[in-house]
């Protein structure tokens, strides 16, 4: 007989647990160095497209994303994957949109998302680390007005499915191949027309086409022995809530958003008929700090032991004052869309994208329009911020 959820605390940890928690932690240190070797900022990619009008490293993300359907089909066909939904997918909803497009226009003016933000402050960027409270305080946020904007939303169109492939009802092969073909067609005429490699003098530094590559593994690693891939931005509210509640412990009590069953599931690693994973957004170590707070911590640690291997780590916060006011700004908007949408382009574009999850398609279409408005003022306020400085004695 399979036992409660687990909704108390999980301490002191079970030897199942401990080894989610290791794995998951695992997997984020190698993120984190790997991130800061490479200067693997997801934000960067898709920015520099519509503010620099080039490419940039935007083909070696389309590689990860292709290299992560590619092993995830692979996993489908050896048996170690049923090929359905991760349980953090959820079904069609249109505010997956909306989320996107605030999330791009956020994310270009801070210049980092929610985990660019963490391999960026681990190196000693002060800069990053105020984008990184601004985003925890811009998910927090949406707790305080998430009735209001599940209420709007409510009568908005929807549908039951997942994937295209449920919806389409459509075998997973025919829909999966062909975009795998097209892309990888493309990214050969790419790199035999320009190369994925970039000339950098840096010590230590990796390519980033191999740091997709690995993060492609990663990802399905998570997959297969968490069930689910990359996703921090649960533990951001967490740790928002958390900290409100030293403050405001009756407050954040009475919020719904928070007391709210948000994951149940069993984790392959997991005994299936011993162990029910459960958790709530709400302060308390349940089930979404179990598998989140890790990889945040990891994806610190990584990158800043890499710094601290290459000598570079130093606490960097000589910047205009301006560029404070810019992230913070940006910080809190993207924040918020992550919880909107509900999601961010880790969650979306590297692990819901790879299985044509709708949202994430959805995700998609609204991250390019609002990176593209987020690169109009971006480039707008630095020419008005450039003149002003120039100005100065």
């Amino acid at each position: 007989m399979t036992s409660a959820p687990v909704t108390a605390p999980l301490l002191p940890l079970s030897a199942p647990l401990l080894l989610v928690l290791l794995v998951s932690l695992a997997v984020a240190l190698v993120a984190g160095f790997l991130m800061h070797r490479s200067d693997y900022c997801l934000t960067g990619m898709v920015r520099d497209l519509f503010l620099f009008r080039r490419a940039g490293l935007l083909p070696v993300l389309l590689l990860q994303i292709g290299a992560t359907m590619l092993l995830l089909e692979l996993a489908r066909l050896g048996g170690l994957w049923s090929g359905a939904a991760f349980i953090t997918v959820k079904p069609l909803l249109l505010t997956s949109l909306i989320g996107g497009a605030l999330f791009g226009f956020g994310s270009v003016l801070c210049g980092s998302c929610v985990v660019g933000c963490l391999y960026k402050m681990a190196t000693g960027s002060l800069l990053n680390f105020v984008a990184f409270l601004a985003m925890v305080a811009g998910a927090t946020l949406y707790a305080e007005f998430a009735p209001w904007w599940e209420g709007l939303t409510a009568g908005w169109p929807h549908l039951p499915y997942k994937t295209l492939p449920e919806l389409l009802q459509w075998p997973v092969a025919s829909l999966v191949w062909p975009p795998m073909v097209l892309l990888t067609l493309a990214l050969w005429r790419y790199g035999r027309q320009r190369g994925f490699h970039r000339r950098c003098a840096a010590r230590g530094f990796i390519q980033p086409w191999r740091t997709a590559l690995a993060w492609a593994g990663l990802t399905v690693l998570l997959c297969l022995l968490v069930g689910m891939p990359m996703g921090i931005t649960s533990s951001y509210v967490k740790l928002g809530l958390s900290v409100e509640q030293l403050l405001l412990p009756d407050h954040v009590a009475a919020l719904d958003y928070g007391q709210r069953l948000r994951l149940e599931y069993v984790a392959p690693l997991l005994n299936p008929q011993s162990l029910k994973l459960a958790g709530r957004l709400g302060p308390g170590w349940d089930a979404l700090a179990l598998l989140q707070a890790p990889l945040v911590l990891g994806i610190v640690l990584g990158s800043a032991f890499s710094a601290w291997r290459l000598g570079e780590w130093r606490l960097v916060w000589r910047v205009p004052a301006w560029q404070y006011a810019l992230v913070l700004a940006g910080g809190l908007l993207t924040g918020l869309a992550a919880r909107m949408g509900p999601g961010c382009n880790v969650h979306y574009l590297l692990g819901d994208l790879p299985i044509l999850g709708l949202n994430a398609l959805l995700f998609v279409l609204g991250l390019l329009p609002g990176a593209a408005a987020g690169a109009l003022v971006l480039r707008q306020l630095l020419t008005h911020f450039a003149a002003g400085d120039r100005g100065n004695p």
